[in-house]
């Protein structure tokens, strides 16, 4: 047995080698063959030795292949719709807090808010048709409402249809206390200031964060899933600048929730703005109603833009089967902005 029967054993079950991977060799070789017609000639023996030499390296090539086999690519990373929203709002460019005013960055600023709500016939005829004494056509009607909050107090000031579209003060607190619908939803964990406070301190740990987030926010004593859902939805609507790490951390604890889902592709709300949404499969509304009931977030900040009310393909209306959702309501904040004072809109 002679050396090249050595070299020819090794590995004999190996895979042919890349033919891409030997071609630049192979071409610096025909290259310098090309050449040799202008050189100087090599006398006989040189000739053969360098010969011999072009074949050691190509046999050299030929085994290093063999032996290490074919390069093989990194998988993509897979990340799901929940962690992209929580590496965007992490970073300083993609949270609210860059993206969207602050009650903070004016001295004793008031925040301002307006809401269209767009209602539909729909609602009854896909719950009680008995209910309902209209006729087919679907008949929407919209409401605009305005709200203004200090990030400092309590009380409220609102513009609206229940109002006369006047101004009027909602307290908070003490015997006069008459609250607002924003107070009902945002208020009753005190002030912004003091919220944003409570959940600033709160564990970015996923698995931690929803008893964290429980506890920053008492009397909301409840543990159930829908209760650990609702708290996150409090604070995606009524804080706008929620701390970066903290945000991240609330959608990376949505994903640990079984059915939470956030949209891959935007869609449209009724104001033609793209919007993302976040939902949760709410047992009592699927039960029931067969209702979706979604959250609406910016796109780009992931921000809250709003929310809306579905009747999921598969239920009924008019007694029939509605092969599609069906959208039958929703409420959008169309803007927010820093006033100086309540009942201003810049």
């Amino acid at each position: 047995m002679d050396e090249m029967d050595v070299v020819r054993g090794m590995r004999a079950d190996a895979p042919a080698p890349d033919r891409a991977r030997l071609a630049p060799g192979r071409q610096r070789l025909l290259e310098a063959a090309a050449r040799g017609g202008h050189a100087r000639r090599l006398p006989g023996g040189r000739m053969l030795a360098a010969v011999a030499t072009v074949a050691a390296v190509t046999g050299i090539v030929v085994l290093a292949a063999q032996l290490t086999g074919p390069e093989k690519s990194e998988p993509a990373e897979v990340v799901s719709e929940f962690e992209k929203a929580a590496r965007s709002v992490e970073k300083p460019a993609g949270s609210v807090a860059a993206a969207r005013p602050v009650a903070g960055e004016a001295p004793r600023g008031w925040t301002y808010r307006k809401y269209v709500e767009f209602n539909s016939s729909l609602f009854y005829r896909g719950m009680n048709k008995a209910l309902y004494t209209g006729g087919d056509d679907v008949v929407w009607s919209t409401r605009t409402s305005e709200v203004w909050n200090r990030a400092d107090i309590r009380d409220t000031y609102e513009k609206n249809a229940y109002t006369d579209d006047k101004l009027k003060k909602y307290s908070a607190t003490g015997r006069n206390r008459v609250p607002s619908g924003w107070q009902i939803d945002c208020g009753q964990w005190g002030t912004p200031d003091r919220l944003r406070r409570k959940i600033s301190g709160i564990s970015t740990d996923p698995k931690r964060l929803r008893e964290d987030l429980r506890l920053a926010m008492l009397p909301a004593e409840g543990t159930s899933m829908g209760s650990h859902y609702n708290r996150i939805h409090t604070v995606l609507k009524c804080v706008e600048d929620i701390p970066a790490p903290v945000h991240g951390a609330l959608f990376r604890a949505l994903e640990l929730m079984p059915g939470a889902t956030l949209s891959k592709k935007p869609v449209k709300d009724q104001a033609g703005r793209s919007v993302l949404t976040l939902s949760w499969p709410d047992s009592n509304s699927l039960k029931y109603n067969n209702i979706r009931e979604e959250i609406l977030l910016d796109p780009r900040t992931y921000a809250y833009l709003g929310e809306r009310s579905v009747y999921r393909a598969g239920g009924t209306i008019d007694g029939k089967k509605n092969t599609a959702d069906v959208l039958y309501s929703s409420e959008l904040m169309t803007r927010i902005a820093v006033v100086k004072a309540p009942g201003r809109e810049r």
